[in-house]
């Protein structure tokens, strides 16, 4: 991923994202802003000014590019991102943490974009088509003396793949 699509991940409202990519993007972006505020703090030491305000910068922008992922999310699950407001009443918010980590957003395209899942590079891979074997398999013709053709097939067969 390059530093353009890290910027339209985090900082644009358009399109939607997956539950994985969401979940994935707030973790990462929460936890290099508190590394990079823990060494600030290092260098500048804690009580500076100026330590204070690129804490606080660090701050806003992570709240910025948390409620675009929010937004985006909202949008994977056919919802406006005016829903990102509720996210600040108190119980509210509990449904749209539910709703947006728990719940699958919408099959195929809805009005805010391409189903996020339907682009990504596992299910194209999936949905390749597969050829078939080109050599067939002989029958076996005859179990030997005693022996059940059941038998036989249990007996050159993983116990995975006999049942």
């Amino acid at each position: 991923m390059n530093i353009e699509e890290i910027k339209k991940l985090l900082f644009t409202t358009e399109g939607r994202i997956g539950r994985k990519s969401y979940i994935l993007s707030a973790l990462g972006s929460s936890i290099a802003g508190i590394l990079l505020i823990i060494i600030l703090g290092a260098i500048l030491g804690t009580d500076s000014l100026v330590f204070i305000l690129l804490a606080a910068l660090i701050y806003l922008v992570l709240f910025y590019a948390s409620i675009c992922l929010l937004i985006k999310r909202l949008h994977d699950r056919n919802r406006s991102g005016f829903f990102a407001i509720l996210s600040f009443v108190p119980f509210v918010n509990i449904w749209i943490a539910i709703e947006t980590i728990f719940i699958k957003g919408t099959t195929g395209t809805n009005e805010y974009g391409e189903d996020p899942l339907a682009t990504s590079d596992f299910v194209q891979a999936a949905t390749t088509s597969v050829e078939a074997p080109t050599e067939t398999a002989t029958p076996v013709e005859s179990a030997p003396e005693g022996m059940a053709a059941t038998t036989l097939v249990e007996q050159t067969l993983p116990t995975e793949q006999v049942k």
